[in-house]
């Protein structure tokens, strides 16, 4: 007769056990590991044993926890879940002898599964086992997987024991075994990165993306060192004709179309980000970064529908809110650009970003009362918003109106940003207004020498020469001051007033 195999505890057994899971349930481990060890008189089933471990564990008795889970792994060497709690309790102690036995174990029945292989290969590289880390990783890239993750973790593990020169080794074996795997020259680059040497690491993620455009680690790595040394062309490059696909390589790509708004490449930025629509259309930062690009490009139309289309993805960023009301100011649609700052402020009335581009909109329409309280209402929330103490302070200067208070707010808010070219022609226009012109001279000049100084500035340059008596060098101010706003008829009726003068 075949013998009855067991499947039910024994009463007694099953009685104990269930007031311990009682007791377990209403937290009190104490009581629940007697009742456990009550059961564990009439049955080792591994139930019960690993129960009575886990409170165990948790009352912090752990020898007595890992005598109850060997003889669970006894029974069943096959758990896995108890093996790593075993493995955890040894690392614990700091016994990796323990740790990498059972770690072989495990790694025996999950010959394939590279979180086990990567773990043993750390246990063997703390033991001082080279020989075993490096034949466990060879078999792992060769048999397992080839993600560039686990590149990166085996390379991390290598360095952090100073093995380097070893894996190294290894790698050019495999590229010798494997001319085309360019995966193997991403393991080589990577030893190089993190030892600093930085033209090697270079020639290397080249060769390997050479071999394989697919590794999108490499590519980010790479487009990274090349856009430290400044080198932004060589980063886009590697972005050319290669389909987004994943999250990296998106990553990579709208780093690449910021780089080239940051640089004042519009037109580039605008073909990344057009680009990038294709494939990731619901990703509002994609619409975001279309819109400042086309903005800056003074496709002010354009950008309308880019921003709105990133405001229909995320309604909640302020910043989208902002791009559509310049965009909408710049095209003379004021009141529609304040309506649209206003949706976002019935969500968040205090939002100081929103504040000030409304208050400069309106003082743009010449409504100074309005634009004041908002300006007021900013700086009761953020007395240090520099912005808004800049932008009032110019306001009070433009309308002639508490220039001693126009100037503490304009030097506040450049003691925050000194070499704010907006900031030092507003303290410079102020001067300007009190009739020093020598003071206004100053900051207005060395506001001219920033890059991107606007055509404002410009125009305030050539008056202040103007009022200085010095015709030749104001002609060349407003000169400059046209060239880059061509729009402005104040500055050409300024320009033909000095031609009928001569």
């Amino acid at each position: 007769k075949e013998k009855k195999k067991k499947t039910d505890f024994n009463s007694y057994a099953l009685r104990y056990f269930i007031n311990g899971l009682i007791l377990d349930s209403q937290g009190e481990r104490g009581e629940a590991i007697k009742e456990y060890e009550k059961a564990l008189i009439y049955d080792r089933d591994q139930v019960i044993l690993k129960s009575a471990a886990e409170d165990y564990i948790k009352t912090r008795n752990f020898d007595k926890a890992l005598e109850y889970l060997l003889e669970v792994l006894k029974k069943n060497p096959d758990d896995n879940a108890t093996r790593q709690t075993v493995i955890n309790l040894y690392l614990n102690r700091k016994d990796f002898d323990r740790v990498e036995y059972h770690l072989e174990e495990i790694v025996k029945r999950n010959r394939f599964n590279p979180y086990y292989s990567i773990r043993l290969i750390e246990v063997y590289l703390l033991n001082n086992k080279l020989e075993k880390a490096l034949k466990e990783t060879e078999r792992m890239l060769t048999e397992i997987t080839q993600d560039p993750e686990i590149y990166d973790q085996i390379v991390r593990s290598f360095h952090n024991n100073k093995k380097d020169d070893a894996l190294s080794e290894l790698f050019d074996k495999l590229r010798n075994k494997f001319p085309d795997n360019g995966k193997n020259y991403y393991g080589e680059a990577l030893i190089n990165d993190y030892n600093g040497e930085i033209d090697d690491a270079i020639e290397n993620y080249e060769k390997a993306l050479k071999l394989d455009k697919s590794l999108s680690k490499a590519r980010d790595r790479l487009s990274k060192m090349y856009i430290s040394d400044g080198k932004i062309d060589e980063a886009c490059r590697l972005y050319k004709d290669i389909e987004v696909k994943n999250n990296t390589d998106f990553i990579g790509f709208v780093n690449v179309g910021v780089i080239y708004l940051q640089k004042g490449r519009f037109r580039e930025a605008e073909k990344v980000f057009i680009k990038l629509t294709e494939n990731y259309y619901k990703e509002f930062q994609v619409w975001y970064y279309l819109g400042v690009a086309q903005q800056s490009l003074r496709e002010d139309e354009q950008a309308v529908k880019s921003f709105e289309k990133a405001i229909s993805l995320n309604p909640d960023i302020d910043r989208s809110y902002l791009g559509l009301s310049t965009s909408l100011m710049n095209l003379g649609k004021n009141e529609e650009a304040i309506l649209k700052l206003d949706e976002y402020l019935k969500k968040d009335p205090d939002n100081v970003n929103i504040l000030n581009n409304k208050a400069y909109i309106l003082h743009s329409m010449e409504k100074w009362n309005e634009a004041g309280k908002i300006y007021r209402r900013i700086l009761e929330l953020d007395p240090d918003n520099h912005l808004a103490l800049n932008n009032y302070g110019y306001m009070l200067a433009e309308i002639n109106g508490d220039l001693k208070e126009a100037l503490r707010m304009g030097e506040r808010a450049l003691s925050f940003d000194p070499e704010n070219s907006s900031y030092l022609d507003t303290v410079g226009w102020i001067y300007y207004k009190l009739g020093n012109l020598e003071e206004a001279l100053k900051y207005i000049l060395k506001a001219s020498r920033k890059e991107g100084a606007s055509s404002t500035i410009f125009e305030h340059l050539g008056d202040i020469y103007y009022r200085l008596g010095n015709n030749n060098e104001a002609s060349k101010a407003w000169q400059k001051a046209l060239s880059i706003d061509n729009s402005n008829t104040g500055v050409k009726e300024k320009l033909k007033k000095l031609e009928h003068k001569k």
